[in-house]
């Protein structure tokens, strides 16, 4: 028997969850260790031999696991307004002088 699971990121890990033939859901701390913590929570529910199929849901915008990945302390803020202010002298630079008619 084929049991289809579903595996998304829940709050620090991931969840792994199953409706059919027992609904039955179990947290872990990667996609990996959630489907084996379901398969535990399913063995002697369901009549043997099974396999999971883990169904991995993905954002609609794959560039949001990415998110964050800067840590928030002071030699990030300080490389940041480094950026910032190369970028501010770049755009000035391109900048056509005052007075002068670019058109």
């Amino acid at each position: 028997m084929d049991i289809p699971v579903v595996v998304g990121p829940a709050g620090t890990g991931y969840r792994a969850r199953c409706r059919h033939p027992a609904e039955a859901e179990a947290p872990g701390g990667t996609r990996y260790e959630a489907v084996q913590a379901l398969e535990a929570a399913l063995k002697g529910r369901v009549p043997e031999p099974f396999a999971l199929l883990p169904l991995e849901v993905t954002p609609d915008k794959p560039w949001l696991a990415a998110a964050g990945w800067l840590p928030d302390d002071d030699l990030t803020r300080q490389y940041l307004d480094a950026v910032a202010e190369h970028r501010r002298q770049c755009d000035a630079r391109d900048q056509p002088p005052a007075g002068t008619d670019a058109a």
